[in-house]
């Protein structure tokens, strides 16, 4: 199975019809990834693909030969913070593949969203990784361990 990247685009007749499809995964996503188990990531996207703001880009990772079938996605949008905006990878996710499909395609995802990034004069990327193999991923592309992220929950 080979697998190819799409920008999502508002010109792309194509990505109109797919995008039910990826608002439900980037939804599950979020629901599996969040703490609350929402968030507004979807409904973020929705707005920004319909009204073809920049500040949001998603591409959708579709197996080839198989019309609609996503193998993953990636949402990445603008952040700022102390008045210096940064890319923020939201979501990235590999749903299917092995990795020897996934090696080339990450590559290609990655030139794609630095594109995004210098097109909007954004000079860093941030990404959060839940576990050592999703930081494995990032710092193959240059990402690297940033300040350490404290937290304290309520109980």
């Amino acid at each position: 199975m080979s697998l190819s990247p799409l920008l999502m685009q508002r010109s792309n007749p194509y990505c109109w019809a797919i995008m039910p499809a990826m608002i439900e995964k980037i939804t599950e996503f979020s629901e599996e990834h969040t703490a609350s188990g929402t968030d507004a990531c979807a409904a973020r996207f929705q707005c920004a693909f319909g009204a073809a703001l920049p500040e949001m880009l998603c591409i959708a990772i579709l197996k080839d030969g198989e019309v609609g079938q996503l193998a993953g996605h990636v949402i990445c949008g603008v952040e700022t913070y102390l008045g210096k905006s940064a890319c923020m990878v939201y979501q990235f996710s590999k749903e299917s593949g092995t990795d020897e499909d996934w090696i080339a395609t990450n590559k290609t995802i990655q030139a794609l969203i630095d594109q995004w990034c210098q097109g909007l004069g954004l000079e860093e990327i941030m990404a959060m990784a839940e576990t050592k193999s999703r930081g494995r991923l990032f710092r193959q592309f240059g990402y690297v361990e940033g300040p350490v992220l404290l937290r304290r929950r309520f109980q």
